[in-house]
């Protein structure tokens, strides 16, 4: 019967594999219609205004080719994961702990309004008064916003923790490890992979708007330089850079964990 269970799971991770190939398809040819749409609306407008496709990508090419482009593109990737890296760790930590005494979680509650509540511009600004500029303001900014996320989502996967089945566990005597791998891990992973990808597409963009306002390295102050002298296709082609590292981190390395760890969610 084990044997049987784990054929069953391994076809059914393969078939979550196979859904996640057919998704891309799919998402590639709503791409291609957004270009389309963005190729109609650069005839209308103007390149000033909106250039086209081709030449936003060819800019992106130049960009790629340079050293100092890469150096860019790691910058903004560096502070903006080290800022999730950092509120993975103190919201996930502190969000089981509140998983596991009410007393913890009615005490963190008004936090987590007040951060909630708060624009991620206000931690922006405040942020340039305390740091002035750099790293600093983009890892307070993006670790300050995206905590609150990532504390909810631990702390209600602790709640929700399967209760009957973690008792016949310990009725049945199953060992840590089993527990772990067959009750904890998918458990917890249902609530806070999803968290965990939208953290990440969000601590980038945070990441960018930081550097936007109060960096002087990064794709943020390369947009704001390219704002300056009107460079229409500088700036869209910076925008399309991060989305694209968005896109690949979110879908080519977090949803593939997901499925993978999770094949029965996705079949739902």
């Amino acid at each position: 019967m084990l044997l049987e269970q784990g054929f069953l799971a391994k076809r059914s991770r393969f078939s979550a594999i196979v859904d996640y190939l057919m998704g891309a398809m799919a998402a590639a040819s709503s791409l291609c219609v957004l270009l389309a749409l963005w190729q109609l609306a650069a005839e209308y407008l103007g390149a000033l205004v909106l250039p086209e496709p081709k030449v936003v990508f060819y800019r992106m090419a130049e960009i790629l080719a340079t050293n100092s482009g890469w150096e860019t593109l790691g910058i903004t990737i560096f502070s903006g994961l080290l800022g999730v890296i950092i509120a993975c760790i103190v919201g996930i930590s502190s969000g089981f702990i509140a998983g596991w005494s009410r007393t913890v979680a009615v005490f963190f509650r008004p936090w987590i309004t007040v951060l909630l509540g708060t624009p991620p511009i206000i931690w922006v600004i405040l942020a340039l008064f305390w740091f002035s500029q750099g790293v600093p303001v983009t890892l307070f900014t993006v670790s300050i916003a995206v905590t609150p996320m990532l504390f909810a989502a631990a702390m209600m996967s602790l709640i929700t923790r399967p209760k009957s089945l973690l008792e016949m566990a310990k009725v049945y005597q199953l060992p840590w490890l089993t527990r772990i791998h067959h009750i904890w891990l998918p458990h917890l992973s249902q609530s806070l992979m999803p968290a965990i990808i939208v953290a990440t597409g969000t601590g980038l963009k945070l990441t960018v708007m930081a550097e936007l306002l109060g960096g002087s390295q990064g794709i943020g102050a390369k947009i704001a330089d390219a704002r300056t002298f009107l460079d229409t296709v500088e700036v869209l082609a910076y925008v399309c850079l991060i989305i694209s590292i968005i896109m690949f981190i979110e879908y080519g390395v977090l949803e593939p964990i997901k499925r993978f760890i999770l094949p029965d969610m996705d079949a739902r």
